[in-house]
């Protein structure tokens, strides 16, 4: 197997990062550690680049890249996207679970304060922006991050 580096995978490299969020880049996929990983993992004859295995061992943890006589490819792939899958979808359920208590919070204001005029409805309708702002958001990560994966297994 040829070390995955097509220009569609590089194109969509450079659409991820231009699409991440910098103040939660850390919560979106590995594109591109995965991908190195897949070339690793696959490619028993490849020069292991050390310190590129090292960081990718940090990032997943080593199961992936050690035992590859006791499990196969496969399985060792599974376990990396499950590991980046969990961590989007955490981070997604807080982010989540974060907006859910911000629009309890307007709900209640607004209830007992009542609609009103002036400067507390301005107020109203700069929380709500924000939060439909933070659901948008949340939409795009999800949007970007599942493009991610359907990519990314189709090269495995």
């Amino acid at each position: 197997q040829d070390f995955p580096d097509s220009s569609s995978m590089v194109r969509f490299e450079q659409e991820l990062d231009g699409l991440r969020n910098p103040q939660y880049a850390q919560y979106y996929m590995a594109y591109r550690e995965l991908k190195l990983a897949i070339y690793y993992i696959t490619n028993t004859t490849a020069e292991s680049d050390a310190s590129e295995v090292d960081r990718m061992m940090s990032m997943f943890g080593a199961q992936a890249f050690t035992g590859s006589s006791n499990r196969p490819a496969e399985s060792r792939f599974q376990d990396l996207i499950d590991q980046e899958l969990s961590k989007i979808n955490n981070f997604a359920d807080l982010k989540l679970q974060g907006i859910l208590s911000d629009l309890r919070g307007t709900l209640r204001r607004l209830t007992k304060e009542g609609p009103g005029e002036g400067p507390a409805m301005d107020e109203f309708e700069r929380d709500l922006d924000h939060q439909a702002e933070e659901l948008a958001f949340l939409e795009s990560f999800a949007r970007v991050n599942h493009e991610g994966f359907v990519k990314i297994t189709k090269k495995f």
